[in-house]
């Protein structure tokens, strides 16, 4: 839903109602090691919990007169492997409505489970937000780290995967930054520059990028899309962004990083999303626009929830900002 995909599915991608699973027990974070010819990479194993335990099973209990149905369960990875890096790190849950936590949706014979999460990080200098929608041949996972008070210091970190079918229809991983941070960039570019080499090779872009999305994308971003065997790499790939984010600007920074409400240019950067996601289509057609507006708006591309603090009367603090970039 932060993503820039467009809903370009077969129909035959529809038929798909069941689906097989993969496991991951492992992946590798690669090492960045700065020698006297280059860059090198070096591959270190880590344990990262599996993926699909009880608490993931695609399976679940009906409410409300919703009959048991069988969901596709191909990037349950994307929460678990990002909260196993992230705990090092202060981590409080944000208060969210529970209709927006979790919510389980039947339009005609087809079923829908939608999820979504936030989270306060290290003292409210970063600000987590996840979310997911499975169906019975859908299954789509977000998640976006936002610095609050220093986006100067603080870059953002952007994955999405959209899996129609057996199909990983679009693919986004990216970090960034919001406004205009030379010295953030210059040095985001020095950490992901032989990186971003390493993954762009093994995942060419092979979509068009939308013109919005050209406005904030940088020159690692993978991009595109590709068949579900290839998601172990995949996860690889996230796992590398995010342990590169998490050692080279988070965890070294935080002395450096303010606390607080959002920066204009975060919520500047937030609403970007907001104005463009094709979460407005996907949410809405399950849950009613107005729904799926105030999700969008309030919580997933919100404000941070500083000290508690809920959306002001009139509206998202996002919405009232300057549109430029």
């Amino acid at each position: 839903m932060g993503g820039s995909w467009r809903l370009t599915s077969r129909k035959g991608d529809q038929r798909h109602a069941a689906v097989k699973r993969d496991r991951y027990e492992h992946c590798s974070e690669v090492a960045v090691r700065r020698t006297g010819s280059g860059v090198s990479f070096t591959s270190t194993s880590r344990f990262l919990e599996k993926s699909f335990t009880s608490k993931d099973s695609s399976a679940f209990t009906a409410t409300k007169g919703v009959r048991r149905m069988q969901h596709s369960d191909y990037v349950a990875w994307t929460r678990s492997d990002f909260l196993g890096q992230m705990s090092e790190f202060d981590l409080e849950d944000e208060t969210r409505p529970a209709r927006f936590r979790h919510q389980q949706l039947a339009i005609g014979s087809k079923h829908f489970e939608i999820e979504s999460e936030g989270w306060r990080i290290a003292g409210d200098r970063l600000c987590g937000r996840y979310a997911r929608i499975r169906g019975a041949a859908m299954d789509i996972a977000t998640v976006m780290v936002y610095p609050t008070a220093s986006p100067e210091v603080f870059p953002v970190f952007a994955a999405e995967w959209v899996v129609f079918g057996d199909r990983v229809h679009a693919l986004i991983l990216d970090v960034e930054v919001c406004g205009r941070q030379p010295a953030l960039v210059d040095r985001l570019d020095r950490e992901f520059g032989a990186l971003g080499e390493y993954w762009r090779a093994r995942f060419p872009e092979n979509r068009e990028r939308p013109a919005w999305f050209e406005e904030i994308a940088m020159p690692w971003v993978l991009y595109g899309s590709c068949e579900v065997s290839r998601l172990s790499e995949l996860r690889q790939a996230f796992n590398d962004y995010l342990a590169t984010t998490i050692r080279s600007f988070w965890n070294p920074s935080l002395s450096a990083g303010r606390s607080g409400s959002d920066h204009e240019d975060v919520e500047r950067y937030k609403f970007h999303h907001y104005e463009n996601s094709p979460g407005h289509r996907l949410l809405g057609v399950k849950m009613g626009q107005k729904a799926a507006d105030e999700l969008l708006k309030d919580w997933h591309f919100g404000p941070a929830r500083v000290d508690g603090r809920s959306v002001p009367a009139d509206g998202s603090v996002v919405a009232a900002r300057s549109m430029a970039l």
